[in-house]
């Protein structure tokens, strides 16, 4: 399982991917993958990503298929502890997502029907690998968004939380919309 001729962010989906459904099937979803150099063209990047995401979909179970795509989320832990101690030094929910909302770099949050309703708050996706294409992105490539959303949440609240992913910039919406539920403790 030697992944050094892979960029950063496919080594971790080919670590994921070989704990979730072994080497021999990730060597065929991940096909091309080896290519892709940090002076590829986005545009390539984002054809083959495209292609490993379509892969994904028809060769594994919809919930693997998430998960790994979930654990490839980026977890800056800079971001994390920031906003620990914002959520640790609010009285309650409601003031730490004003506080949050305040910070202008984490997106912009508000609380409805007992959900905190969630967008990035960018004009364009952010993501490097798949940031150039006209092709149409599935939306498996967005659950590691959803992933980042969960960890940052979870781990901040230190509570476990469901994500659901609404709308992305890579299937055609202005932003990056997501829904948060804080599940309630047994």
């Amino acid at each position: 399982m030697a992944y050094s001729n892979l960029l950063p962010h496919l080594k971790k989906l080919a670590r994921h991917l070989d704990d979730t459904i072994g080497e021999e099937k990730r060597r065929e979803i991940m096909d091309g993958c080896e290519s892709i150099t940090a002076k590829s063209s986005k545009v390539l990047r984002s054809h083959i990503m495209r292609g490993v995401m379509l892969r994904m979909e028809k060769k594994m179970d919809k919930d693997q298929a998430i998960f790994v795509r979930e654990q490839c989320a980026c977890k800056p832990s800079n971001q994390l502890k920031v906003i620990r101690d914002l959520y640790q030094n609010s009285k309650d929910l409601s003031a730490f997502i004003s506080d949050l909302n305040k910070m202008g770099d984490q997106g912009k949050y508000e609380l409805r029907d007992g959900y905190i309703y969630g967008s990035f708050n960018h004009d364009k996706c952010k993501c490097t690998m798949v940031t150039k294409t006209d092709e149409n992105m599935p939306m498996l490539w967005c659950e590691c968004c959803k992933g980042y959303v969960k960890w940052l949440f979870s781990s901040s609240l230190n509570k476990a939380v469901y994500v659901e992913m609404l709308e992305t910039i890579l299937r055609g919406a202005d932003d990056c919309r997501f829904r948060i539920l804080i599940k309630k403790e047994n």
